[in-house]
């Protein structure tokens, strides 16, 4: 009896011990108490812990320590034990707990584990004393920092050990308000980021709303600028939700313009309002933009960007709804052209290369395939389907189009060019640069 009454008496001493504040004393780096940073975007509730790491220190008795934030940044909506104080008193709490909470400043705490001394907390890690809840109410950050003087009397920071106060090394949080990335409309075009010098490509055009009730659409408009010195550009052309739109047949008002630094479009689904699209977060790419090298020779990085400046007058990027509605934010993209085989430049058809694309062209393609006759020094000159191969149909297709108007052969036709996997060290043509 008589030694519990001491364990009484002497635990008593510790409430005491943990409710008042003691004189600063060397931080004792076996003891370490850090909180953890909460951020979040204005409104939220977050929360922080306040950890105890003691690996290399003894058993201990208690705590107490308060925790301070600032108003301007969020304020203190409650602050209970942490997971180990629930538990640390032989599977329950502890014997003596005080929380004290002050909305626009912080809380402290104070706690005994056990009154007779019967229960410490262990050596260790990861031991979570307290968590805070704070509702972010301003903006910018500021620390969550561990503090003696807040409530009447102050609470000293201490852990307790042998009966003794020991200050710890102190590790201070962060309480920060996120600036939140703003919802609605968001315009991005994506293409490969890296391609051999000379070689075309297909960007794409993606439409997406992250909004938790996205509006319907109408239609949009869109100005994709690009360095006409590096690239030439084809019109958009509809895909995917876009080109199906009225059984297939598209929207009722596709106008594209090539103004030579980009491309222009505008897009009504349907002039009565019969079709309409809505767009989620994840998006739908809804246009093709077809490129191809205005310098084969170029190495380097080209970028494609949304502008509001192209075209006469100037295209802006909006999407209706309604309304006009300004997107709130618009992703381009960069292509890199790497050296490579440099790309050979010739003309399609011109198999004889004469300059001239008559009917001895797809005699002289024959005469090579079947008669022994003299080789194509570009043999990508006879390839009017652009197949890779020399067979009867390019000497066709040549006929057709040179006597009754039929498809044009494959690119390069009417003007040299390149075509991608052609290379100069194949094709001799003499005609063309």
């Amino acid at each position: 009896m008589e030694n519990t009454v001491k364990h009484l008496l002497s635990n008593l001493t510790l409430v005491a011990l943990v409710l008042t504040s003691a004189a600063a004393f060397a931080q004792d780096p076996n003891y370490t108490l850090s909180v953890t940073d909460a951020s979040g975007a204005s409104g939220d509730m977050v929360m922080s812990s306040v950890m105890l790491d003691s690996t290399a220190g003894d058993d201990n008795s208690g705590w107490s320590y308060g925790v301070r934030q600032d108003s301007t940044v969020g304020t203190l909506v409650d602050a209970v034990l942490g997971a180990t104080a629930l538990t640390v008193n032989g599977g329950d709490e502890p014997d003596f707990v005080n929380i004290n909470q002050f909305p626009d400043e912080g809380y402290n705490v104070g706690v005994v584990i056990n009154l007779f001394g019967a229960e410490v907390l262990a050596p260790g890690a990861g031991y979570e004393l307290s968590v805070a809840t704070y509702e972010l109410t301003g903006s910018g950050s500021a620390p969550l920092t561990i503090a003696e003087d807040l409530g009447s009397p102050p609470v000293a920071v201490v852990i307790v050990v042998a009966g003794a106060s020991i200050p710890p090394t102190i590790e201070n949080g962060t309480l920060e308000v996120i600036a939140g990335v703003a919802t609605g409309f968001h315009y991005t075009v994506t293409a490969p980021a890296t391609l051999s010098q000379g070689t075309g490509f297909d960007a794409e055009f993606t439409l997406s709303n992250d909004e938790a009730t996205a509006p319907v659409t109408q239609g949009f408009s869109i100005g994709l600028a690009h360095d006409n010195t590096v690239l030439d550009a084809d019109l958009p052309v509809a895909i995917g939700e876009l080109a199906a739109l009225d059984g297939g047949g598209g929207p009722d008002f596709f106008g594209a313009t090539d103004t030579g630094d980009g491309v222009t479009l505008g897009c009504v689904y349907s002039f009565l309002g019969a079709e309409t699209l809505t767009f989620d977060a994840v998006g739908s790419a809804i246009l093709t933009i077809p490129y191809s090298s205005a310098d084969p020779t170029f190495v380097g990085t080209t970028d494609l960007d949304f502008l509001n400046t192209l075209g006469t007058p100037p295209v802006d990027n909006v999407v209706v709804g309604g309304q006009s509605i300004d997107p709130v934010s618009f992703t381009g993209t960069t292509v890199e052209f790497t050296a490579g085989a440099v790309l050979a430049s010739f003309e399609t058809g011109d198999t004889n290369q004469d300059a001239k694309k008559n009917v001895a062209d797809p005699v002289y393609l024959l005469n090579f395939l079947f008669a022994g006759g003299p080789d194509l020094d570009c043999p990508a000159s006879g390839d009017s389907d652009g197949d890779g191969s020399l067979d009867t149909d390019d000497a066709i297709l040549m006929l057709e189009n040179y006597f009754t108007g039929g498809a044009p052969l494959a690119d390069p036709f009417g003007a040299c060019g390149t075509r991608a996997g052609v290379e100069a060290a194949d094709c001799t043509f003499v005609g063309c640069p």
